[in-house]
């Protein structure tokens, strides 16, 4: 056994496996550390963050307040909690000389905001804007024309979130809105700012929970909490005498004006603006801005940056803009990927129509010889009867039943002994080696030009070995797939195969049957030139994909091989998904196993249809699609969770509908109803996922230069077709 390991495709006994690890190891380390690095970046505050324990203690100070609802104590304008005593509360402090602060929410604001600062560049006097994150990010011209004419800019969150009541906002809520929103501004001006004011509050006496835990975030970051003590409603109001009137309605020294330049409609504020500047001028207020306010009660305003956010804050920009331009990316990665496919189907469309003109010229052959046909047989005593009954009610008369006991272990031989009455049945019992062992076993005792190979799961109609010996046209034809489909479609896993199987023989092997080089000739049902596979030395031991690895080395040898869409058989599909990975895994890897071998014949002109198109479109298309698919499927999630869900669904509908489309193509050339096409979209989610699976532990087990053992499964024999 060890031996014969040794000539498995793949197999080195773990030397690959070995260099492998390294390589991988050395590549995990190089991908794992810029993935830290980005998470750091995310995760990072540029905010000097207070002591744990001083953190703790402010947590259950504003859960007091909010569980007593704790009135604001103090006049002035800046914000703190206070904790000093036994029953905690809002501190408002900074009532100072007579000064007045304009400030505008909301913005900046490409409409707005410039003719806010026209004006006030005209009356000489300055103002803060407290800035929304993502529209600081998204106009930072702005904010640099606000800070070249002498007005300041703080923070007003990220998105300017809806007040959520008594709901806990959770950590992540305050990385984004406040910690990133820093980071936007110390990327786009050079510094930090320390300036911050909480959304929806102007001068309530109680706090809402939701500006009591903004309270808390922006104290624990060292922020200075700006709290408007006028507020002029031009948020509602549209009106801009209400505005100014609003506006200039104070009771106290120190004045703190909340305006707004964005989120709307403000063209009523910039008409009051004038009035509301007049106002103050007239009555002597001294106009700050709120850095210079919070200078003169010895409050932090700004800050510079330190080394690690001169290392962190560009990376999580640059993060950001990708995530930015990803709408692009996502519409032009789509565009592409869907002109790809659409390219790639409708060639295989065209291709496969054109063939099936054609193919009514073809010649027939004339044969009435003898036509042997061969059934490896391992533990069927459920399936084989149906299968040797169909062979034997066959139209085609002139034939021998070969049937290759590969050692089985249950009733199979014990089922047959009645077909032995028959002459044209003969048994033949050997020990187990495998089913390439028992079909090249067959060909040795087969006496027919012609070898039909049938699994004994599956079953022919009476007219399927006539039509595929008449395929067998000339000397140079060397084999012949015949048409299989799913014979028991009992439930939607068998039904899934069904399609996969009609969209593989009525396009892809109509296409390649066009170049005459059909590149599987399926162990369900084929037929092959006796002398031809005896040439070629039978059936290979070195792939677990002996049909195909079969048909390539035919086809390399210049033989033709071609597919009879007329002879039809019908096999028993997997009914669970545990015997399906089974089946399929054994496939993906012989499949890999084919290419390897026969890598050499890539761009070879000796065979022009394997070198130029099949094993290109193999290496170049098929497996590239199954190593990538998955995290275009896990990009599609993620777009539909946090991102682009309109643009992503608009493409996953036209993909849907173009695949529908190839299905109902394949269904009308197979003469299949069309009806069934309705499970398409299933094929896509989550059958190829499934296939994912399959397709990576293959891969997995060709890298590491292992053998795959056989999967038996297990057949009941139970179709659900009649077969004629």
């Amino acid at each position: 056994m060890q031996n014969e390991n040794r000539r498995n495709v793949f197999f080195d006994n773990g030397k690959r496996w070995k260099k492998v690890k390294t390589v991988t190891f050395i590549v995990f380390l190089f991908i794992v550390l810029p993935i830290w690095v980005i998470l750091i970046a995310l995760l990072y505050s540029p905010f000097s963050r207070m002591p744990l324990s001083e953190q703790a203690i402010l947590n259950t100070a504003i859960e007091r307040i909010y569980k007593n609802k704790s009135a604001v104590i103090g006049r002035g304008t800046f914000l703190e909690v206070n904790n000093s005593y036994k029953k905690p509360y809002i501190h408002r402090f900074g009532e100072d000389k007579k000064l007045v602060v304009l400030t505008f929410d909301d913005g900046p604001d490409p409409l707005y905001t410039p003719q806010i600062l026209w004006i006030l560049k005209k009356e000489q006097v300055p103002a803060t804007f407290f800035q929304i994150g993502s529209l600081m990010y998204k106009y930072s011209d702005i904010g640099k024309e606000i800070l070249a004419e002498g007005s300041d800019i703080g923070l007003h969150t990220f998105s300017h979130p809806k007040d959520s009541g008594s709901t806990k906002l959770n950590r992540f809520e305050f990385i984004k809105e406040l910690d990133f929103s820093e980071k936007i501004f110390a990327y786009n001006y050079g510094y930090k700012t320390l300036l911050f004011r909480v959304p929806y509050l102007a001068s309530e006496n109680v706090f809402s929970y939701y500006s009591l835990q903004y309270v808390k975030e922006a104290q624990k970051r060292g922020l200075t909490i700006s709290d408007p003590n006028v507020d002029s409603e031009d948020w509602s109001n549209k009106n801009p005498e209400l505005t100014t009137y609003l506006a200039t309605a104070v009771d106290s020294q120190s004045v703190v004006v909340l305006l707004h330049d964005g989120g709307g409609n403000r063209s009523a504020t910039v008409k009051a603006l004038p009035n509301i500047i007049k106002y103050y001028k007239d009555r002597n207020y001294q106009f700050l801005t709120t850095s210079q306010y919070a200078s003169q009660q010895g409050l932090p305003y700004k800050a510079t940056l330190s080394m690690q956010d001169r290392v962190f804050i560009p990376i999580a920009l640059s993060l950001f803009t990708l995530y930015k331009q990803s709408p692009f990316i996502l519409s032009e990665g789509f565009l592409l990927g869907f002109i790809i496919v659409s390219m790639h189907s409708g060639l295989f469309v065209f291709l496969s129509l054109r063939q099936h003109r054609k193919i009514q010229k073809r010649r027939k052959s004339s044969y009435r010889g003898l036509v042997s046909v061969v059934v490896p047989i391992y533990n069927e005593e459920h399936a084989i009867l149906g299968t040797v009954k169909s062979v034997l009610a066959s139209s085609y008369k002139n034939i021998e039943v070969l049937l290759i006991n590969d050692g089985s272990s249950d009733n199979t031989v014990k089922k047959i002994t009645p077909l032995l009455s028959s002459k044209k049945v003969r048994l033949f019992t050997k020990q187990n080696e495998g089913k390439f062992s028992a079909l090249n076993y067959g060909f040795e005792k087969a006496r027919g030009t012609y070898v039909i190979c049938i699994d004994a799961d599956t079953r022919v109609t009476s007219l399927a070995i006539a039509k595929i010996i008449s395929c067998f046209y000339a000397r140079h034809v060397g084999a012949i797939a015949g048409t299989v489909f799913v014979g028991n479609k009992k439930n939607l896993l068998c039904r899934l195969q069904s399609l996969e199987y009609v969209v593989n023989q009525g396009i892809e092997k109509k296409a390649y049957d066009l170049f005459n080089s059909v590149t599987i000739v399926p162990g369900a049902f084929g037929a092959w030139r006796a002398h031809a596979v005896r040439k070629l030395g039978g059936f290979s031991s070195q792939t677990s994909a002996e049909d195909f690895d079969l048909t390539i080395a035919m086809l390399k040898s210049g033989y033709r091989v071609h597919h009879c869409a007329d002879a039809i058989a019908y096999t028993e599909a997997p009914t669970s998904v545990k015997q399906l990975l089974k089946q399929r895994l054994r496939w993906n890897f012989g499949n890999l196993q084919v290419y390897y071998k026969y890598k050499g014949l890539l761009f070879k002109t000796s065979n022009k249809s394997l070198g130029f198109f099949i094993l290109p479109r193999a290496l170049f298309f098929q497996i590239p699609f199954m190593i990538f698919a998955p995290f275009v499927d896990l990009f599609i999630i993620l777009n539909l969770l946090f991102g682009f869900r309109e643009l992503t669904l608009l493409f996953l509908f036209i993909y849907i509908v173009l695949q529908i489309i190839l299905e109902v193509i394949a269904l009308g050339i197979m003469k299949r109803a069309v009806n069934e096409a309705i499970y398409t979209p299933m094929l896509r989610f989550p059958y190829l996922q499934l296939m994912y699976c399959v397709f990576y532990f293959s891969f997995f087990q060709a890298i590491k230069g292992g053998i795959l053992a056989w999967a038996k499964i297990h057949h009941t024999g139970n179709l659900t077709v009649v077969v004629d």
